[in-house]
């Protein structure tokens, strides 16, 4: 790779350099598959985000809320993710008592 001594003066990439990736299709696995998108009826657990559009578009202090209080929160880590099981039972039972 000629000239590529210098490889970033000012921000700039070398020719020699950016050809190389530009030939390798910069840097992409284009062999790759790409992620398949799993529908939200077919999870088990949700991030509070989807959970938010699943439940109907509530807003997400809302969603915190009601989750704690139904046990339908599970923590991993960090994350806090929500057990759709769970609350379509809570769901269910809530629509029988009304």
């Amino acid at each position: 790779m000629p000239g590529a001594w210098h490889l970033v003066i000012r921000g700039m990439v070398p020719r020699a350099y950016y050809e190389k990736q530009k030939k390798a299709g910069f840097l992409l696995d284009e062999t790759a598959v790409p992620a398949v998108r799993i529908p939200l009826n077919e999870k088990r657990l949700l991030s509070l985000d989807e959970f938010c559009g699943y439940a109907g578009g509530i807003g997400i202090c809302t969603t915190r809320k009601h989750v704690r209080e139904i046990g339908a929160e599970v923590r991993i880590g960090g994350r806090c993710l929500v057990d759709r099981i769970k609350f379509d039972r809570w769901c269910d039972s809530y629509r029988s008592q009304r």
